[in-house]
């Protein structure tokens, strides 16, 4: 037989997310049958989740884990959550997926160690001027659910880092399709057709401010200074869980960048 002892669980809000965290757990395991240890195996993964959690937490006082990289404790974690699931991939269940998780961590490889990269890298070459750098702000959100209009999105937010117009603030939002491999059932398949600009800040002031650096660049940008594209091909990609269950998951994308996500509060 296979039993865990019981250990209480308080909540943790990291800035506006907040994050499941149990107290340190004295566990008794003893797997008697195969389903016994896929039991010990899921054990092993839910007390990796909780070493992960503590290690993001434990860097927020000292810089944003989104947006300048992982701490090494929570990438330790997560490369041991790597290495389990090569043994044990976890499975994509779909109904889990959808709804609206929040970043609460990652280690994007456009970004640099202040986490900047050039607006190119930020918007599939697409946002104009592509070499002007910006830097990313907040941890971003995922929202997936089952609608024709926005079945995934990404809305990330980022400010222009240099120049006449350093402070400028913009919303991003790329929208994708998606589907579980059939032979792969911790890989999702991601492809992007939309992505739009838009001004963080809508006053007055600061759109005209956010046309003034944007619209001589991005012909077609509206008087609200929302600008967008449809690709004609979908940009294609994939995430690798390598831990998920129905409020948290951990991932690596196709071009090696670490995202880390949980349920929004409904």
């Amino acid at each position: 037989m296979f039993s865990v002892s019981s250990t209480p669980v308080r909540h943790v809000r990291l800035g506006t997310v907040p994050l499941t965290r149990r107290l340190p757990s004295q566990k008794i395991i003893t797997p008697s049958s195969r389903t016994g240890v896929q039991r010990l195996q899921a054990a092993a993964a839910t007390d990796l989740k909780e070493q992960l959690i503590s290690a993001i937490l434990e860097s927020r006082n000292q810089k944003d884990s989104f947006t300048a990289g992982l701490p090494p404790e929570a990438q330790k974690v997560i490369d041991q959550m790597e290495a389990e699931a090569q043994n044990s991939k976890p499975k994509l269940i779909e109904e889990e997926l959808l709804g609206n998780f929040d970043g609460v961590g990652s280690r994007i490889v456009a970004l640099d160690e202040a986490g900047t990269t050039s607006l190119g890298q930020a918007s599939f070459q697409q946002f104009k001027p592509i070499d002007l750098q910006v830097k990313m702000i907040g941890g971003g959100t995922v929202t997936n659910r089952m609608s024709d209009k926005e079945p995934y999105a990404i809305i990330s937010s980022f400010r222009v880092a240099e120049g006449e117009f350093e402070g400028v603030e913009a919303v991003q939002k790329a929208i994708a399709e998606w589907s579980i491999d059939e032979q792969d059932p911790a890989k999702m398949y991601v492809t992007f057709v939309r992505t739009q600009f838009e001004p963080k800040q809508k006053d007055a002031e600061s759109v005209k401010r956010w046309k003034a650096c944007f619209k001589e660049h991005n012909p077609g940008m509206d008087e609200d200074g929302i600008w967008s594209i449809k690709f004609d091909k979908g940009r294609k990609g994939h995430r690798d869980f390598v831990y998920v269950d129905k409020d948290f998951q951990v991932s690596k994308g196709n071009r090696g960048s670490w995202t880390v996500l949980e349920r929004r509060p409904s």
